[in-house]
């Protein structure tokens, strides 16, 4: 069953990203696979080394930086695992972030740092935070991050400038919880 959609934005394509970690990262991949089962928009999931295969959405498993690029330029919504990558060009385009952080628990990370960065960004304004990336989930996170106002703000080395200082911030933080303290 198809339902129709509240996300509006610049292009009719949702895209997933899990970057190019190596270990797998399965709650996300299947998660936007339950979303694309919902929508009438295109999902395209960029699913790495992850061993769930999307039956709903179109996926491929790496792509070129070029092209990665395009698709995220193109995107009506970013959902992404939280790392800097991906969440640069979201940022640099100005397009709708979702950020869902790879766990350790789940054998997806080796720590839980990508947290920080997604606390982070919701924290500004600049991303919405899903911590269980079920398909409905997903959809509500992306409604929410598609009106929120995502501003062009420089140039990707001033947005990696911006990061990097983030990162040196957090080295004099503490973090407790699901709060950065300082």
């Amino acid at each position: 069953m198809w339902i129709e959609s509240s996300l509006y934005g610049i292009g009719s394509v949702i895209l997933v990203t899990v970057g190019t970690h190596s270990q797998q990262f399965d709650r996300l991949v299947s998660g936007a696979d339950q979303l694309a089962s919902q929508l009438k928009e295109k999902v395209i999931i960029q699913r790495g080394c992850s061993n769930y295969v999307p039956r709903y959405a179109e996926h491929f498993q790496w792509t070129s930086s070029n092209h990665l690029e395009a698709l995220i330029r193109d995107a009506q919504v970013v959902i992404s695992q939280s790392s800097a990558g991906a969440i640069i060009l979201a940022l640099k385009f100005g397009r709708p972030l979702v950020l869902v952080s790879r766990l350790k628990r789940y054998g997806e990370n080796h720590d839980d740092h990508q947290q920080q960065l997604a606390r982070a960004l919701a924290i500004q304004g600049r991303a919405v935070i899903v911590k269980d990336p079920m398909g409905t989930n997903l959809l509500a996170a992306s409604s929410e991050a598609a009106v929120m106002c995502y501003p062009l703000t420089g140039t990707a080395s001033q947005l990696e400038r911006a990061l990097s200082r983030q990162l040196s911030e957090w080295s004099k933080s503490v973090v407790e919880g699901d709060n950065l303290i300082r």
